[in-house]
């Protein structure tokens, strides 16, 4: 097949032609690798179920290897089908220094923001017909944050650098690649509506990730990787906020487990950062985005 024979396909039907990527890359990539362990390892498929809830590595494993199969395929076929240069369609681009050190001191300083985020989002009360549904939120996100715990909780200095790998490195290019690279474009091309392509794709991105107690910081993270993509116009911004954002989060999880042990960095910690810091977040964030938009003409 060759390059971009879609690439005049009509918006909708590209848009939906990458659902179904992702759908099919998932299905096949997840099959294949159970597969393999199955010839090779000797397990069949119960004894696989059962140490996907419980042994840590077959849990890193099995992460990493649906990060390729949802967020780093898909882009890379996608690209292909709809167009004749893959990374120029997905955004790869030479970045300017300028905007580089814009997103990066927006990563930063938006921290304590997503922090009163978070904080807002866990405070959250459902009204009382929707008490039940408030609880199975709260357990999934509990048992989603046990997961990662397990999946991180280590001293060796081989598994942290993979562990980096994971939730730094792929995290950042995949997610990037997907949300931004691909579904933004196409969201903006069927809405006729550059912003909307942004709000609706953050949305997409924080409601992927099931945990809906941290919901609407992860958005509004979504939403500024979404801004820096649509006015820098090339996908390494995204991609360095991200990976910046990841890594920090990384680098507490070990600065605790190494200093404090009998604190788990995964549970909901009380925003720390005062009311003076945090209203000059929003107006920094603001102040960063301006200049960011600014500075991307020159």
């Amino acid at each position: 097949m060759q390059k971009g024979v879609y690439e005049n396909l009509k918006p909708p039907l590209q848009l939906l032609l990458a659902f179904v990527t992702v759908g099919v890359s998932m299905i096949v990539t997840v099959l294949l690798w159970f597969f393999i362990l199955m010839i090779f390892k000797g397990e069949d498929y119960y004894t696989m179920l059962s140490l996907t809830a419980n042994d840590a590595d077959f849990l890193r494993n099995s992460q990493i290897v649906q990060s390729f199969a949802v967020f780093i395929f898909p882009p890379l076929i996608v690209a292909f089908l709809f167009s004749k240069n893959v990374f120029k369609w997905l955004g790869f681009d030479n970045p300017k220094i300028i905007l580089i050190l814009l997103a990066l001191i927006l990563i930063f300083i938006c921290q304590p923001m997503i922090s009163f985020l978070v904080e807002m989002n866990h405070s959250i009360e459902f009204p009382q017909f929707l008490k039940s549904f408030e609880y199975k939120m709260r357990l999934q996100e509990s048992m989603a944050n046990n997961l990662l715990f397990k999946i991180l909780d280590t001293k060796q200095p081989l598994i942290i650098l993979l562990n980096v790998f994971m939730v730094v490195i792929l995290a950042a290019f995949g997610e990037e690649m997907l949300f931004r690279g691909t579904l933004q474009p196409l969201f903006g091309r069927v809405f006729k509506n550059n912003h909307a392509a942004v709000w609706g794709t953050a949305f997409l991105f924080s409601f992927i990730h099931f945990q809906f107690m941290t919901f609407i910081p992860r958005f509004i993270l979504g939403a500024l990787f979404g801004y820096l993509f649509l006015y820098g116009k090339n996908i390494w911004y995204p991609i360095v906020a991200h990976f910046v954002n990841n890594l920090m989060s990384l680098v507490v999880f070990y600065y605790y487990r190494y200093t404090q042990p009998d604190i788990n960095p995964m549970e909901f910690q009380n925003n720390e950062f005062g009311t003076l810091m945090i209203v000059g977040s929003f107006l920094a964030v603001g102040a960063v985005g301006w200049l960011f938009y600014k500075y991307r003409i020159k």
